[in-house]
C-alpha cells in the first residue's frame, strides 16, 4: 500500500505512512482476502481475518503489525497502539521502523482528539509521538517521512505553547479585569457608605447641638423658675 498524504488547502501537512506487509506465515488466500477487504475499506471483514490468523499464529510480528494497521484505520488507536507495539518487538528492524514510526502516528491522533478537550493531555500525547519518531529516525535515519513528522509535530506544539500562554494570559487579563469590576462596584459602594455615614455624622452633630441648647433653654427656664419661686416666697413673706 502506498503512502497517504493528508492535505489542507493544497499543503501536505502530516505524512501517514501505513501499508500491510505480506505475512509469509498466513495462507495466500486468506492474506489476499484480508488485503482486498482492506483495499475496499472493509475494515472489519479484514480485521476478522487477522485475528483468526493470530489466533493460529500468536507471535507473527507480520500479522500483528497487519492488524494494527486496520485497528487505526478503524480509528481504534489504543489498541492499535499495542498491536503496533508487539509488532515492533517480535519484529526484525525494518518492521520495528515502520511499527515504530505508526506508534508514533497514534498518539498524534489521540493526541488530536483531546486538544479541544484537555490540552495538558493532549500536549502529553503529542510528546510521546514524538519520542517514537525520535526512535524510528534512530532506526532508519534516511526516512525522510518521519523527519518531516517529527519537525511538524514540534513546531505544531510550539504553536500550542503559545497559544496556551496566549488563552491563559487572555484568562488571566480577563479575570484582572472582573476584579477591578468588582473592586471599582466595592469602592462605590464604600463611598457611598461613607458619604451616608457621613451625612448621619452631620445629622447626629445637629441633633446634639439641638439637644444641648434645648438643654441650655430648660436650664435657663428652670433657672427663672427658682427666681419666681424665690419672689414668690419674699412676697409671701411681706404679705
Amino acid at each position: 500500500m502506498r503512502s497517504v498524504n493528508i492535505l489542507i488547502k493544497g499543503f501536505v501537512v502530516f505524512v501517514l505512512v501505513l501499508f500491510l506487509i505480506e505475512a509469509g506465515a498466513f495462507a495466500f488466500t486468506a492474506s489476499s482476502r484480508a488485503e482486498r477487504a482492506y483495499l475496499e475499506e472493509k475494515y472489519d471483514d479484514a480485521l476478522e481475518v487477522y485475528e483468526k490468523a493470530l489466533e493460529r499464529n500468536p507471535d507473527d510480528p507480520d500479522l500483528g503489525y497487519n492488524r494494527a494497521v486496520v485497528l487505526y484505520r478503524k480509528g481504534e488507536f489504543e489498541p492499535s497502539e499495542e498491536a503496533f507495539a508487539k509488532a515492533a518487538i517480535l519484529g526484525e528492524k525494518f518492521l520495528e521502523t515502520k511499527a515504530t514510526y505508526n506508534s508514533g502516528n497514534v498518539k498524534y491522533r489521540l493526541g488530536e482528539t483531546l486538544e479541544t478537550v484537555n490540552a495538558e493531555k493532549a500536549m502529553a500525547k503529542y510528546t510521546e509521538a514524538l519520542d517514537y519518531y525520535k526512535r524510528a529516525i534512530e532506526l532508519d535515519p534516511e526516512d525522510m517521512d518521519t523527519k518531516y513528522n517529527y519537525e511538524f509535530l514540534s513546531r505544531k506544539m510550539d504553536n500550542l505553547k503559545s497559544q496556551q500562554e496566549q488563552n491563559q494570559d487572555q484568562k488571566q487579563e480577563k479575570k484582572d479585569q472582573e476584579q477591578e469590576k468588582k473592586d471599582q462596584k466595592q469602592e462605590k459602594k464604600d463611598q457611598e457608605q461613607e458619604k451616608k455615614d457621613q451625612e448621619q455624622e452631620k445629622k447626629d452633630q445637629e441633633q446634639e447641638k439641638k439637644d444641648q441648647e434645648q438643654e441650655k433653654q430648660d436650664q435657663e427656664q428652670e433657672k427663672q423658675d427658682q427666681e419666681q419661686e424665690k419672689q414668690d416666697q419674699e412676697q409671701e413673706k411681706q404679705d
